[in-house]
């Protein structure tokens, strides 16, 4: 049986104890309600992990000893920038749960021309706080030693610039509905024959789809226009279907 997991940025390879933050001290008291003497697992975020022994917990106190390193678990080959539009309500929580489940690398937040209702909000940075607790327990849950980058928002032609040059594989992720004489698609079968990328960019439009100018936009910056099959798909789900069957597709599993 494994060991419960806590996120411990600041997780050093020789000290023999540590204090866990607030939030994990909280989870391992109240809600685990481990005691002293239990064993756990540590892990910063960067792929370093170790075993430890709770010493003392009280509340948002939590002291551990601890013990030796953990072998790293098997993590993606490929940096994977999933850049996706927000989703209304709170759908993009699970898009960042599974993502980070599914190795993606770093989640960027897209404003697209048919989000609808988003812009630059004041209260970004409270969105990727939370994005970044949701990656936290996701990374915990699937036993990830790498914890995913939560970027901040971004206008999708601010998201293009970002993809750099020696970005091997981009893929725009387009409706079906959009295969028609003015718009050519890559067929799944054609991507399957390239050579595995060490990095790839995936973007995934909004509910409403990409505009035939972000489509354009988009193969100018060197995208790859690609559809998951002639079904569409649930905007929400779309991240999850997408990085199972590239990453099944590149060998990345």
């Amino acid at each position: 049986m494994s060991l419960p997991r806590f996120y411990l940025p600041t997780l050093s390879r020789h000290s023999e104890e540590a204090k866990l933050p607030a939030e994990e001290a909280q989870h391992l008291t109240r809600v685990l309600r481990l005691q002293p003497g239990n064993n756990v697992q540590l892990f910063d975020g960067r792929g370093h992990e170790r075993e430890a022994t709770i010493k003392h917990a009280t509340g948002k106190k939590v002291t551990v000893s601890l013990g030796k390193s953990v072998s790293e678990t098997k993590e993606s080959t490929i940096t994977i920038n999933l850049g996706i539009a927000l989703l209304a309500g709170r759908k993009f929580d699970a898009v960042v749960r599974d993502a980070t489940m599914l190795g993606a690398s770093v989640i960027t937040p897209l404003i697209t021309l048919r989000s609808r209702g988003f812009k630059i909000r004041k209260d970004s940075n409270r969105l990727t706080e939370r994005w970044h607790d949701i990656a936290v327990a996701s990374t915990k849950q699937c036993g990830r030693s790498y914890l995913p980058v939560i970027s901040p928002p971004f206008q999708f032609s601010q998201y293009l610039e970002t993809q750099s040059i020696h970005t091997e594989q981009k893929l725009l992720l387009v409706e079906p509905s959009r295969h028609t004489p003015g718009h050519r698609f890559t067929p799944l079968q054609e991507l399957a024959a390239t050579t595995k990328p060490q990095t790839a960019s995936i973007a995934i439009g909004p509910e409403g789809g990409w505009t035939d100018e972000e489509i354009r936009l988009a193969e100018t910056g060197g995208y790859v226009p690609v559809t998951l099959g002639m079904n569409t798909l649930r905007a929400e789900a779309v991240p999850t279907i997408a990085l199972s069957v590239f990453r099944f597709m590149w060998s990345d599993l």
